[in-house]
């Protein structure tokens, strides 16, 4: 075999090393160590070829020729910029097994660039997993805390990208915009979740979930490739809201001059660019009707004249386009909306000229203001075109009270499709898996050069994915806000106590674990094989205790938090260190890992840096090593072993045994097979004084290892890799720090106190306030009913907290209190069951927020309504007349002494009296005057009288009566306009009648609308839907022999009483709300 080293970067611990076949080309090598990127790479690559005692370097010319001899070591080296010579040192050799003191010159300025920019990498890189992060007050989550969820247009800020599962408000690609059909008004509204696949559910508008919103449409696409385009919103859309009033013609110029002919007042506003189609629209806020004087209304039709010209041809008066005149119709009483479309003669930025040319009416007889309220610009293509397939959603609402006019806070539960591990193969499915979102993260087509699996150390992610799922980690979050590849590597990575790694070829990560099979011990660094041994340790000031507030999945991702106290502290924390788990949702997960970094804080607080030569070493960044040093412990000595005789070593360090002291070597045993090899401790035969040849018991070192030798009892540090860093001539720093097994050992045993939602500790009882202040007590009435209202107040001096009051009460004299109670710091207690001129007792006490009470005030003695003027009498039946007319009764009524109003009741003939629901409206009492009521509308008269039908000629008519001859049915008509959704009213008298009957009805043509068939003597009503018909007929059957007589005819308004026989009562008040008893019932019909 072949053994081949490759190297990235001159970054020596970026270096990775694989075997090929003997007789492979050096291009068949150069692809085995470079296999996705080989041919872009090919210009900046070096090989060397290392056989025995000789090195030398292979032209690219010749890569396709040379085949390295079997055995031999090649170096594979990416430059930082052009191809440079070989960077070898004699210990290059010695790691392939190989003495070798060959070296080669470089290119100082070439290297020194790239170890400058190494530096930097391993300077910023310094811990083994990402470390814990300050919250930003201006991040997504950050924003959610302050402002709840809001949906956001980020023009020119990178796309979503949601990794594992989390809530999300999408951001928008088409903005909220209105749409009119008929009397309702819709929203439409485009908003992305990021880059697909997504699986998408739970939606909420706000609080409230999307399902429990009538009148909504709405389309999800996941994200992938094939989606079909939205329909919702198929093109762009671009809204601008006016708000503008169109005022029509009037003799005042737009600067309130008078002029002597009509003045026209026109408005003008621009479009988008590009604007294909332009919809316009109108809001008459009051309505759009015409008023008759009886209050009905009737259609009328505002117009408004409509010009474009383009913005190039904006200083041009003779360049406007007449687009047409835009006519709003309708007889609608409360607001109504128009949309009117328009399509400009050519794509462009166009300038709109709108001009009423209604004149408009007096409110009293029309209803008629208009509103430009929103200008759309529309270019017909599709408004979302994304570089990469996007998950979004279409949303089509119906806007009204229950969306206050907005799409403004949309949400959803949003979960990506990822790699996920299934102990095979990786297959894709949903996951929260770190290692899943790695996968994803690697591939996916967010990056400029995404990876293929080729370019993935599997085996890591497997590891990783299996730790993972073992240890309960989760990464579920946004990462589009990280500011770099590498720290959205290393924070989705950081989730699973790891950081990533690359080896030039492929991308992997590092875990941080305890575990000896996963991450065994590959070398060991000793004053043999190293040199400058210096060290850190970071003074420990912790905090009294870390908070992390996170999004708590298991509570719908609202916003929590966990404080956890720093370990062996008591009390209440004042000293409060606030962190941040990125990609952390789960409350139990948030509490293990915060303090699984609160461990790491403790026990690695040790850096020590050491200098080795050569720029290849099997150690790589996350490794663990041995350290051992005479500046540790004395009781340490590094040699090196010069010669193997036997059992027994030579080396080139004299050590000094003692007598009844074990002593042992150690020493880091590899091969070919395994360059990582394993730490070995060989016993060393007891030979008392000093000595440089040892007897060994074991694995005998060969000749050139490093070794320390120590007592037995001595223990060697186990340390972690943090980085290395190149130095001058060939050698690298290597950056330790603990291995710290302790961390993985306590969190074990670590079980986090239950979580709750709650924040802060139960709240004492504290300090009584003070006596409260009753401010005053009055009489009043309250919805007819007599209450006593006692204010109080704490004193201004008074420092508590109250959460509130206690009045008791009582007749002056009895023997028990009655109580009411008060929430808040102030306000008035009410107290009903007394009656004017009852004398009562009144005392109060006040309540602190943490529960104490107050002492009582003094009782305070009150009199009942002693500030009430005298109780009304009631309103005299002799003063009261009422007559029912068309669609109203008029009633007038005298009062005196101190009643100022009476309310007024009507209730169905022979029906039961409630003053709640029989309620209609209050008169009104001046001093010694007579008032009317009107229970209706305005005065009106019939629309049909006998005496001005047409009769037919088994009718005869004599004044406002008619009389049919029975034998042949047959009928009176008069002309009479209705409109849809009219009602006709009326009465008719029929006498002497012995048989047939009398039809009232609307026709028109053949079409009838009956309004009732009467076949008895006396006064008949009636009340129906005349269907728009325009001819009023009293129609007879055939045998109808009787007379009709005072018919009266009417549309009803929408101010019209009810129909019918009605009973009138009236309840006399006075200013204070004291009431008299009822009087009436007064009797009348209504037509």
């Amino acid at each position: 075999m072949i053994h081949v080293s490759a190297v990235p970067s001159v970054a020596p611990d970026q270096a990775r090393t694989i075997n090929v076949p003997d007789g492979s080309t050096v291009a068949q090598i150069v692809r085995a160590a470079f296999p996705a990127t080989a041919k872009e790479l090919a210009p900046r690559l070096v090989v060397e070829i290392l056989t025995g005692r000789h090195a030398g370097v292979v032209d690219r010319t010749d890569w396709a020729g040379v085949t390295p001899e079997a055995g031999a070591a090649v170096l594979v080296r990416l430059t930082p910029g052009d191809p440079v010579t070989a960077w070898l040192t004699s210990t290059i050799a010695t790691s392939f097994g190989v003495a070798s003191t060959t070296s080669f010159a470089y290119s100082a300025i070439s290297v020194g660039v790239g170890l400058a920019t190494s530096a930097l990498i391993s300077v910023a890189i310094n811990a083994l997993t990402p470390q814990p992060e300050i919250r930003d007050p201006e991040s997504y989550d950050a924003t959610y805390a302050l402002n709840g969820w809001q949906n956001r247009a980020t023009l020119g800020s990178a796309f979503p990208l949601v990794m594992g599962r989390t809530r999300m408000a999408p951001v928008y690609f088409q903005m909220p915009y209105r749409e009119v059909v008929g009397r309702s008004q819709y929203l439409r509204a485009g908003l992305t979740w990021g880059y697909g696949r997504l699986d998408i559910s739970d939606l909420w508008l706000g609080d409230t979930p999307m399902e429990d919103y009538s009148g909504i449409e709405y389309e999800i696409r996941e994200g992938v490739e094939g989606d079909l385009p939205v329909t919702i919103t198929p093109e762009v859309v671009v809204p601008v809201a006016e708000a503008i009033t169109l005022k029509g013609p009037d003799y005042e110029d737009d600067l309130g001059y008078e002029t002597d002919e009509l003045f026209y007042h026109s408005v003008k506003r621009y479009t988008d660019t590009d604007t294909e189609q332009i919809s316009l629209i109108f809001a008459f806020p009051s309505g759009l009707a015409n008023l008759d004087k009886d209050g009905t209304h009737k259609q009328t039709t505002v117009r408004v004249q409509v010009d474009l010209r383009l913005y190039a041809d904006r200083e041009d008066d003779e360049a406007w386009i007449d687009a047409g005149e835009l006519a709003f119709t309708d007889e609608y009483l409360n607001p109504v909306y128009f949309q009117e479309t328009i399509t400009p003669p050519s794509a462009g930025k166009w300038q709109i000229r709108l001009t009423r040319t209604t004149e408009q009416g007096d409110s009293d007889d029309e209803l008629s203001d208009l509103q430009w309220i929103e200008t759309q610009s529309i270019r017909k293509r599709h408004p979302f075109d994304p570089p990469a397939p996007m998950a979004h959603i279409a949303v089509r609402v119906e806007a009204g009270e229950q969306l206050n006019g907005q799409i403004s806070a949309l949400t959803g539960v949003v979960q990506r499709y990822a790699p996920c591990w299934t102990g095979t193969d990786w297959e894709e499915g949903l996951t929260e898996n770190p290692a899943g979102s790695l996968m994803a993260y690697h591939q996916g087509p967010w990056l400029r050069s995404p990876s293929t699996e080729d370019g993935i150390r599997l085996d890591d992610m497997q590891a990783l994915w299996e730790f993972c799922e073992a240890n309960g980690l989760t990464f579920n979050g946004r990462v589009d806000d990280a500011s770099s590849f590498p720290e959205a590597l290393a924070r989705i990575a950081g989730a699973g106590r790891a950081s990533p790694r690359y080896d030039g070829a492929r991308h992997g990560v590092v875990i941080d674990r305890a575990d000896d099979d996963a991450n065994p011990i590959c070398d060991h660094i000793n004053a043999a094989n190293s040199w400058g041994l210096s060290g850190t340790r970071e003074p420990l000031d912790p905090p009294d205790a870390v908070r992390v507030q996170f999004l708590n999945a298991e509570d719908d991702f609202g916003i929590a938090e966990i404080t956890t106290l720093w370990p062996d502290f008591e009390g209440d924390p004042d000293v409060i260190e606030e962190w941040e788990l990125p990609g952390k949702l789960y409350p139990r997960e948030v509490a293990i890992e915060l303090y699984r970094r609160i461990l790491e804080a403790i026990y690695r607080r040790s850096t020590w840096r050491v200098m080795q030569e050569g720029p290849l070493r099997v150690a790589t960044r996350g490794s663990r090593v041995n350290l051992s040093h005479y500046i540790l412990s004395s009781k340490q000595i590094s040699a090196r072993v010069v010669d193997v005789v036997g059992n027994a070593v030579l080396i080139d360090q004299p050590v000094t045994m003692e007598a009844g002291t074990s002593y042992v070597l150690h020493w880091h045993m590899t091969s070919a097979a395994d360059v990582r090899g394993q730490a070995v401790v060989t016993i060393v035969r007891p030979q008392e004084g000093e000595t440089q040849t040892l007897g060994l018991k074991g694995y005998i070192p060969p000749a050139g290892t490093s070794v320390t030798f120590a007592p037995a009892t001595e223990t060697i540090r186990t340390c972690r890799v943090l980085g290395i860093v190149p130095g001058e001539d060939g050698t690298v720093e290597l950056r330790l720090t603990e291995d710290a097994p302790e961390i993985d050992t306590e969190l074990a045993d670590y079980e986090p106190p239950e979580f709750n939602t709650v924040v802060g500790q139960p709240s004492t009882p504290g300090d009584a306030p003070s006596q409260p202040l009753i401010r005053n007590i009055w009489t009043d009435t309250l919805d007819g009913v007599l209450t006593v209202f006692v204010s109080v107040r704490m004193a201004a001096s008074d420092t508590s907290t109250i959460s509130g009051y206690t009045v008791d009460y009582r007749l002056s004299g009895a023997a028990g209190w009655s109580s009411a109670g008060l929430g808040g710091t102030s306000g008035s207690i009410q107290i009903t069951g007394y009656s004017v001129g009852d004398e009562i007792e009144v005392r109060a006490a006040a309540q602190a927020s943490g529960g104490a009470w107050s002492e009582f005030t003094d009782t305070i003695y009150y009199t009942v309504g002693e500030e009430l003027e005298a109780a009304p009498n009631a309103v005299p039946s002799d003063s009261v007349t009422i007559s029912g007319e068309l669609g109203r009764a008029v009633i007038t009524a005298w009062a005196g002494g101190t009643t100022r109003t009476a309310d007024v009741f009507r209730t169905a003939s022979g029906g039961t009296f409630d003053d709640d629901t029989d309620y209609i409206g209050t008169i009104s009492f001046a001093s010694g005057q007579t008032q009317t009521f009107v229970d209706g509308g305005a005065e009106t008269s019939t629309k049909v009288e006998i005496s001005g039908m047409s009769a037919a000629a088994s009718w005869n008519i004599s004044g406002n009566s008619a009389t049919h001859t029975a034998g042949t049915a047959d009928r009176l008509f008069a002309p009479l306009t209705t409109y849809i959704n009219d009602v006709v009213r009326g009465a008719i008298t029929i006498s002497g009648r012995t048989a047939g009957d009398v039809e009232i009805r609307m026709v028109d043509g053949s079409d009838v609308a009956s309004g009732g068939i009467f076949e008895s003597n006396g006064v008949h009503y009636f009340e129906f839907d005349p269907q728009g018909h325009d001819a009023f007929e009293v129609y007879a059957s055939a045998p109808f022999d009787g007379t009709v007589s005072d018919l009266q005819v009417f549309k009803e308004t929408s101010s019209s009483a009810p129909q019918g026989a009605w009973e009138y009562r009236l309840r006399a008040e006075n200013s204070d709300g004291l009431t008299a008893g009822i009087s009436g019932p007064y009797t009348t019909t209504i037509i």
